[in-house]
């Protein structure tokens, strides 16, 4: 059911609940302007204050507002001892991750179909970077930059599609967040080892639906695509030694 189909079954109920109108034809013909001015101000005064008039405006009032807000989901912090752990490991590896995805990912809806808010996540591919570095840190790999990269292997991603969104069912909303990407590993002399896509999808019941449980959604996404391309990748330079 559209949300124009139950707003108009709403008010076909409210109207009639108002009962039937009553015919005052008779008592305007005999009151004079007095009585006709005192009719129509308490006319219109039933018009704006009933309960159709106010659904109907609320309903515009949040379609015309849709999209003018939105909530950023900022990436995680990598912890300064994630660094250190990583400068330790005797396995480099040459990281270049790329996004096609645009910043606004999805949105806040009301109701399952008003899109409220717009959900906006700051620089995707650096938000799979944020992701990505303490798995390969506990793998035992060092992330090493171009400039160091001649003699290391190379994992290239590129991610493909990432949505996150929040559906409000009244008293609980439904948090979910889908992502996608494709990861190639290069040897140092550029020869292609293997590629593969890698999807992470998560769904969660969350009492509220903001900032925090989006983030958490995200990154239960960001871990189910993330850690089977690590294994792979641990086992792939694992055999190479």
């Amino acid at each position: 059911m559209s949300f124009a189909t139950f707003l108009n079954q709403l008010l076909t109920v409210l109207q009639s609940r108002q009962g039937p109108k009553r015919n005052t034809c008779a008592g305007n013909l005999s009151a004079g302007p007095v009585a006709e001015a005192s009719l129509g101000s308490r006319q219109y005064s039933r018009v704006f204050s009933s309960p159709a008039f106010l659904i109907s405006s609320l309903a515009w009032v949040l379609t015309l507002s849709a999209g003018c807000a939105t909530t950023t989901v900022r990436r995680d912090t990598i912890a300064p001892e994630v660094f250190e752990l990583a400068a330790r490991n005797s396995v480099p590896l040459s990281l270049e991750i790329t996004s096609s995805v645009d910043q606004s990912v999805g949105h806040q809806y009301l109701l399952m179909l008003i899109p409220l808010m717009e959900v906006v996540v700051e620089a995707p591919s650096d938000t799979v970077y944020g992701a990505l570095y303490p798995m390969l840190a506990n793998a035992g790999v060092r992330p090493v930059s171009d400039e160091m990269s001649a003699s290391a292997w190379r994992l290239k991603i590129s991610v493909q599609d990432l949505t996150v969104s929040a559906y409000d069912f009244l008293v609980t909303r439904k948090v979910s967040a889908d992502v996608t990407m494709q990861a190639r590993l290069l040897s140092p002399d550029g020869t292609a080892q293997w590629g593969q896509q890698y999807r992470g999808k998560s769904s969660q019941l969350r009492r509220y639906g903001f900032e925090p449980q989006l983030q958490e959604a995200l990154n239960a996404a960001l871990s189910q695509a993330l850690l089977p391309l690590v294994e792979r990748l641990r086992s792939s330079l694992k055999a190479t030694r």
